[in-house]
């Protein structure tokens, strides 16, 4: 990548700053860096429960499967629960 990789960062100190912040950060926003990060999460976490609840999607590890269905399990019961 060439050193105007953000040319929006101008002005008397515009070099300084692609040059320590911005071209390094565009170098590390490829498939080899964050996109392997970007791809871990998407495995890991549980999309379809964001913004609600953050948590390790129930498919990356056995137990958690079974802990997912022993939530749903209770959650169903609740519901027909009488109070």
């Amino acid at each position: 990548m060439g050193t105007n990789v953000s040319p929006c960062v101008t002005g008397v100190h515009g070099a300084a700053l692609r040059e320590m912040y911005s071209d390094k950060l565009a170098r590390l926003h490829d498939a080899e860096h964050l996109g392997r990060f970007e791809s871990l999460l998407e495995a890991a976490v549980d999309l379809n429960k964001i913004p609600d609840e953050y948590i390790i999607c129930a498919s990356y590890d056995q137990e958690l499967g079974e802990l997912q269905k022993m939530k749903a399990g209770a959650y169903t019961r609740s519901l027909f629960s009488s109070t």
